[in-house]
This record gives C-alpha cells, sequence and structure tokens, in this order.
C-alpha cells in the first residue's frame, strides 16, 4: 500500500512539471542572470526585515512566504528559470534543487504559500497557530539556507541542470 501511495505521488509529480512546461507562466528556460539573481535576494532580505513591521498576522505571512519564495527564485534566475505559477516553481524545486533543500524545506515553503493564500483570500479559513509559528521562525534560516546555495552553485552545476531541464521541456 505504501508503495502504491508513493508511484503515485511520483506520477502526480511528474504530471505536474509536465504541466508546469507547457503554461505559458510556467516553467521557463532562460538566460542565467546572476544581477537578476542578486536582486531577488535583496527582495527576499526587505521582505524578512518586513516582518516585525507589520502587525497583521496575514501580512506577517505573506511577507514571511515572499522572503522564501524570492530565496528561491533567486537560485531559479541563477540558473536560469523563469516561472510565474508559485505550485510550479515549488514543484521545480523539489523535482530539480533536491540536492541542496530537503523535503522539510520543500513542505515548509508549501505550508506558507497555503497559509498565505488562507489567511489572505479566505474569510472562512484561518491559519493555526502552530503553522504560523512554523513559519515566521524558520523564514530567515530558509532565506539563508538559499543564500549559501547560491554561494555554492557553480557554472558545472548550473549547466548540469539546466541540460536536465532541457529535457523535460521537450
Amino acid at each position: 500500500n505504501f508503495q502504491r501511495n508513493e508511484q503515485f505521488l511520483r506520477n502526480f509529480m511528474e504530471k505536474m512539471i509536465d504541466w508546469c512546461f507547457k503554461q505559458k507562466k510556467g516553467i521557463k528556460i532562460v538566460e542565467p542572470n546572476r544581477r537578476l539573481s542578486e536582486s531577488y535576494l535583496t527582495k527576499a532580505d526587505n521582505a524578512l526585515n518586513s516582518i516585525e513591521c507589520n502587525k497583521f498576522k496575514e501580512w506577517k505571512l505573506a511577507t514571511a512566504y515572499y522572503s522564501m519564495y524570492f530565496s528561491v527564485y533567486a537560485i531559479l534566475t541563477k540558473i536560469g528559470i523563469k516561472c510565474e505559477i508559485h505550485n510550479c516553481t515549488i514543484e521545480f524545486t523539489r523535482r530539480y534543487l533536491s540536492e541542496f533543500l530537503n523535503e522539510s524545506d520543500i513542505d515548509l515553503l508549501h505550508i506558507a504559500l497555503k497559509s498565505r493564500i488562507d489567511e489572505q483570500y479566505y474569510i472562512d479559513k484561518e491559519v493555526n497557530e502552530e503553522s504560523f509559528t512554523l513559519i515566521l521562525e524558520n523564514a530567515p534560516r530558509f532565506k539563508d539556507k538559499c543564500s549559501e546555495i547560491l554561494l555554492k552553485l557553480n557554472e558545472r552545476k548550473i549547466n548540469q541542470l539546466r541540460q536536465n531541464l532541457q529535457k523535460q521541456a521537450l
């Protein structure tokens, strides 16, 4: 039963990635851009620094989520990936950056996205205190981890990732 569930999940993720490559605003291979990557990391810092300025839970969650999202997007732009669909960015990260970010990092990013959406778009959904605390406490660590990845990400690894992506995009 466990193997069947695991296989189902792998198939679902494969289909999700394929779907993301086919979307107009989905995963696209573009020129790597270090300067843009640095700008996204600055945006991540700005979001982190503004968490304490926010008085309301929904805006604290939004800025914490965006600090993590911009951190991941800094990695993508350094590799040469553009993606405007947040769930596709997360699935891309799960699939292609698992050597750098572990499953709990990706889960945190996904929880933060879902929590941001629930708090900002729905009146009847409230993020529980445990998730709220988890996101706020771990957003700085997540950003720091992404900063370390950016330092480790060399040309050889970037080219290897791009080659794997080009195969997937076909």
